[in-house]
């Protein structure tokens, strides 16, 4: 059911697993927090001997998934957490699939990146780790329960987006 009307902020922690956090700038609060674990496509017998590329059905279960929400909540504003891939050669090409499928989704949706320290430091002072920003961020916001890391980043992501541009009211 797609809402008409309304302006909705896409918290994104981009991944094979990937959490999603939508706020809804007219109620004032997060009306969709989950995720979405991709990890878990794997190609078949048979799709291995055809050649088919088991990256390429993990993006399209994350497009599909992606693809559900933004009609069902179609995003005015696009949040993403800055991708961190370390030394892992791998993972640093598995985030920029998945990076380069959401950047081309939301070509015309306006789109800022947060790095991790910007967003510790504007949910709290920075420095904490991430189950203390979810302590916190689950203080305020009582009715949202996350699954797993992905969904409490998304939600930061969200949120730091909010407090930075003064739509919400937050203190420290």
């Amino acid at each position: 059911m797609r809402v008409e009307n309304k302006r909705y902020v896409y918290g994104l922690d981009l991944a094979w697993s990937t959490g999603i956090a939508i706020y809804d700038l007219e109620e004032d609060k997060f009306v969709y927090v989950s995720s979405c674990d991709a990890k878990k496509t794997k190609l078949r017998a048979q799709e291995k001997r055809d050649g088919l590329l088991e990256h390429g059905k993990k993006l399209r279960t994350l497009a599909v998934f992606l693809e559900d929400l933004f009609n069902e909540y179609p995003p005015s504003q696009i949040v993403i957490e800055k991708a961190f891939a370390g030394q892992f050669k791998n993972a640093v090409i598995s985030l920029s699939k998945v990076h380069g499928m959401v950047n081309e989704m939301t070509a015309d949706i306006p789109c800022v990146y947060y790095t991790p320290p910007e967003i510790k430091k504007a949910i709290i002072k920075g420095g904490a780790d991430k189950e203390v920003i979810a302590k916190v961020i689950s203080a305020k916001y009582n009715y949202l329960t996350f699954k797993n890391d992905d969904e409490s980043d998304a939600t930061a992501v969200a949120l730091t987006y909010l407090i930075k541009n003064n739509l919400i009211k937050w203190e420290k």
